[in-house]
């Protein structure tokens, strides 16, 4: 009967390279450095930004980053919608194209707190930040969502007829 027995110790000489396992703790030493390395600037970037930045995300409230808008032509190159600066756009009675008491009859149909909230924002609108015009915008949708109107409006379009707003 024979007996075989491994050896427990690994034979070291002074020629060659070091064992496999000493390869491997400096790889994962290397590794873990530049893994902490890279969280201790991520973490340097976030605290510049919290310090030194608004407090608004980067551009977020400024229009700096958002192109200028371009204008909508028919195919022979006429414009159907142009952008322009203006503080405030108003309707001439005498430039209305089309008949004048059926566009008033539309727009009497429409929700009257819905367009009272909308004039009253319109008309104040320059007073505002833009987080605060947000918040009112928000708000009144919110106060409106509890209306009469409100739920007339979504019966009237789930039945798929003509809503009748009295304007509570």
């Amino acid at each position: 009967m024979t007996v075989s027995a491994a050896r427990t110790t690994t034979r070291k000489s002074g020629i060659g390279s070091p064992p496999f396992a000493a390869h491997a703790f400096w790889r994962l030493l290397i590794l873990t450095a530049a893994f902490g390395l890279f969280i201790i600037l991520l973490i340097g970037r976030m605290a510049t930004l919290a310090l030194f930045e608004s407090t608004r995300a980067f551009g977020a409230t400024t229009t700096d980053y958002v192109p200028d808008r371009g204008d909508i032509v028919d195919r022979d190159g006429q414009p159907l919608a142009r952008t322009m600066d203006a503080w405030s756009i108003a309707v001439h009675p005498s430039k209305i194209i089309g008949d004048k008491i059926a566009l008033a009859a539309k727009l009497a149909a429409l929700p009257p707190l819905g367009l009272a909230a909308i004039k009253s924002i319109i008309r104040t609108t320059g007073a505002r930040t833009l987080d605060e015009e947000l918040d009112l915008q928000r708000d009144e949708m919110r106060r409106l969502g509890f209306t009469h109107d409100y739920r007339e409006g979504v019966a009237a379009f789930l039945e798929k007829r003509p809503a009748t707003f009295t304007g509570k």
